[in-house]
C-alpha cells in the first residue's frame, strides 16, 4: 500500500489502522467497560412449539442450520393451533415468559421461534426481554416491501392463508404493512412442494405431532456445539 494512500486513511479516519492490503485492523477496546460490549460471537435464541419431528438440514429447528450456536426452548402445551389464533391459557402463557426469560439468561443476540403465527406474541416477548426479539419472519416485511417497487408482487407463504387475515391489524401495527393490499399474493405452503401427496402426508404427521400430549413442567433445549438434549424444569 502506497505511503500517499495510507495517510490519506489515517487523516481521513483518525486513530484507525491499516495493514499492507489496505485493510483496516480492528481496534481495541478503549477500556474496561468497552469490554463488556464485545461479543466473541454471536448466538440465537429459538422458541418451540411443543410438538416433535424430524427437522431437515436448513429448517430453522435443525441446529446444524447455522454457524453459531443456538439455544432452544420448548414451551410446554403450546400447540400449533394456540399460536394460530393467538391465545395462550394464562399457564402455558407463564411458561412462554419463563422460556424467554431463559433464552435471554443464556446471552442470546437475539430471540426468534419456529413459526410465524408467532407473531400473535411478537409484543408480549418484547416485553420480557430488552434483546432483538422477530418472532416471525413477517418482521421482515418492512424491509421486503422497501426493497421492490409498489407494483411488483410479494408472495406470502403460510400454512394457511385464511388464518392470516386476522392479524391484518396485528401486521399493520407492527409492519406498517397491509397484507391485504393487492400486491401481496398469499400462498399456501403446499406450493412449495410438487406433489400433493408428499405435502398432505407431510402435513399430517405435523399436525399429529403438534397435539401430541407432552409431560406437564417439561422443556428441551439444544446447544448446536455441546449437543446436548436434555430437559430442564420450566
Amino acid at each position: 500500500m502506497a505511503g500517499k494512500d495510507r495517510k490519506t486513511i489515517e487523516k481521513n479516519y483518525p486513530g484507525a489502522e491499516v495493514d499492507e492490503g489496505g485493510r483496516f485492523k480492528p481496534l481495541p477496546p478503549a477500556d474496561d467497560d468497552a469490554k463488556l460490549l464485545v461479543c466473541e460471537y454471536p448466538s440465537l435464541g429459538v422458541i418451540r412449539l411443543d410438538y416433535d419431528y424430524p427437522p431437515a438440514l436448513g429448517d430453522i429447528d435443525h441446529p446444524g442450520s447455522f454457524y453459531y450456536d443456538v439455544f432452544y426452548r420448548v414451551v410446554p402445551g403450546l400447540t400449533f393451533g394456540m399460536c394460530q389464533k393467538g391465545e395462550m391459557p394464562d399457564e402455558i402463557k407463564q411458561r412462554f415468559i419463563d422460556a424467554i426469560k431463559w433464552l435471554d439468561a443464556q446471552g442470546v443476540a437475539g430471540i426468534t421461534s419456529d413459526c410465524g403465527f408467532f407473531m400473535n406474541f411478537q409484543d408480549l416477548a418484547r416485553t420480557v426481554t430488552d434483546k432483538p426479539v422477530f418472532m416471525s419472519s413477517l418482521c421482515q416485511l418492512p424491509a421486503v416491501v422497501c426493497a421492490y417497487a409498489a407494483h411488483e408482487h410479494i408472495a406470502l407463504f403460510t400454512a394457511n392463508g385464511e388464518s392470516l387475515k386476522p392479524m391484518r391489524d396485528l401486521i399493520k401495527k407492527e409492519c406498517g404493512v397491509d397484507p391485504e393490499e393487492s400486491r401481496f399474493i398469499r400462498l399456501p405452503r403446499r406450493a412449495w412442494l410438487r406433489g400433493g401427496g408428499e405435502w398432505r402426508s407431510r402435513r399430517r404427521r405435523l399436525c399429529h405431532a403438534a397435539h401430541r400430549p407432552t409431560r406437564k413442567g417439561d422443556s428441551r433445549q439444544i446447544r448446536r456445539h455441546g449437543k446436548a438434549n436434555s430437559r430442564h424444569p420450566v
